[in-house]
């Protein structure tokens, strides 16, 4: 064994494990830690508060070498870390093919069982509106018939068809029940399997008009994060004045 390879295990037959990432970053970035530590020190001798344009100098000194070496460093951050980046594209794009191929499968194969599910709710949604109409109407026929058969005095007779009408128009309210089901319960199928090929409805919102859309209606749903950009922007573009919202002139201080 070499006194190298005393000093660090890594480097002998079969110790081919790379040094920690840390390790490895700290030491091949010491300067930049040390300029860093260079800078912190004029950082705490620079002036507690600017009382004079020579403190004012002095304070921008040190924040124009800080910003110039944020910027080297953060060069030196998107350089090590280009190659993870790039490694997981390469990973990302391995397997993208085969998660689009799987998702173009499984739309295409969807679309087509919407379709038929929606024929299907609409015409299960029919043929029970159409046996609610029919019940309703033989029903309303049965009551004028026991009317008349006890205009007659034959209560037998008009009992016999009350008792019609009743039953058929609790079977059309059934009817009328099952005519505004939920679509899953109408177009539900179970596979022996155990797939469940069923369907759902949900309500939508689509912007048709931004100039007649109500804002005051929406209101408790927008984010405040999203409101200021869209002050940020209003203020941009030249607003001044703006209800709720204070617009201003910012100062601060810059240096170059």
């Amino acid at each position: 064994m070499t006194v190298a390879e005393a000093i660090d295990p890594r480097l002998s037959i079969g110790g081919n494990n790379p040094p920690d990432l840390r390790e490895r970053l700290a030491e091949d970035h010491a300067r930049l830690r040390h300029e860093i530590e260079k800078i912190a020190s004029r950082a705490n001798g620079a002036p507690k508060e600017v009382k004079s344009d020579d403190d004012l100098v002095a304070v921008g000194e040190i924040i124009k070498d800080a910003r110039e070496l944020t910027k080297r460093v953060d060069r030196a951050r998107v350089a090590e870390k280009e190659p993870f980046l790039q490694g997981g594209r390469d990973v990302d794009a391995f397997f993208k093919v085969f998660i689009e191929r799987l998702d173009n499968i499984a739309k295409k194969l969807g679309d087509r069982a919407t379709v038929y599910q929606r024929e299907k709710a609409a015409e299960a949604r029919r043929k029970a509106e159409e046996e609610a109409r029919k019940l309703a109407e033989e029903a309303e026929r049965q009551r004028q018939i026991a009317e008349r058969e006890a205009e007659r005095n034959r209560p037998t007779a008009s009992a016999k068809h009350e008792d019609k009408a009743e039953d058929l128009a609790e079977r059309a309210a059934q009817a009328e029940v099952a005519a505004a089901a939920k679509a899953a319960d109408l177009t539900r199928v179970r596979s022996d399997t155990g797939t469940v090929a069923s369907a759902r409805t949900e309500w939508k919102g689509e912007i048709v008009s931004m100039d007649e859309i109500d804002l005051n209606a929406l209101r408790p749903y927008l984010k405040r994060d999203h409101v200021q950009m869209a002050l940020n922007t209003f203020v941009r573009m030249g607003g001044r004045k703006l209800a709720g919202a204070k617009i201003f002139e910012d100062v601060k201080a810059s240096f170059r």
